[in-house]
């Protein structure tokens, strides 16, 4: 099953240019507000709306990273995200910009969100990621890999409870 590692990023300008030597080309650039429900600690439920549509997300906390379980998109008039809410309720909601690169020759893919209130990450997917190998491609340090999901860190950020 697919994964993700989700580190901060400090120089954006220096993670975009090193993404470039690599041969990455921006796919696309989107605009999403992404609804996150209450669920158990290490657990994700998020509705994602952009512009290629609105999408389920399921994601669980696993080895430092996110095991993906659930990515699909919705009709655009399901009734999913009010059923959401209304048995969870919501957690917070996030506004970001996200940036979708891909790199032809790696065993990932890489996209960038800039999250309003909350940061600057680069996030890494892939079948069976190897921590290691994407800090040493990317430039990064694996003490800026984020191991929380960003709902928990905007709630943390505005000094209120997890849930």
């Amino acid at each position: 099953m697919a994964s993700e590692l989700k580190f901060r990023i400090h120089d954006l300008a220096a993670v975009e240019e090193r993404l470039e030597e690599l041969g990455g080309r921006v796919t696309s650039h989107l605009h999403v507000i992404d609804t996150y429900f209450n669920q158990p600690p290490g657990q994700v439920l998020k509705i994602s709306h952009d512009e290629s549509g609105v999408h389920l997300v399921r994601l669980r906390r696993d080895n430092g990273g996110f095991e993906i379980l659930e990515n699909r998109k919705l009709e655009p008039e399901s009734p999913i995200p009010q059923e959401l809410e209304a048995e969870f309720g919501v957690k917070v909601i996030l506004e970001k910009k996200r940036v979708l690169y891909e790199i032809s020759h790696k065993n990932y893919s890489v996209n960038l969100n800039l999250i309003s209130g909350v940061g600057d990450f680069l996030i890494v997917e892939s079948e069976g990621v190897d921590i290691d190998l994407v800090c040493t491609e990317l430039n990064l340090s694996p003490d800026d890999q984020v191991t929380e999901s960003f709902d928990e860190l905007k709630l943390r950020l505005d000094g209120r409870e997890l849930s």
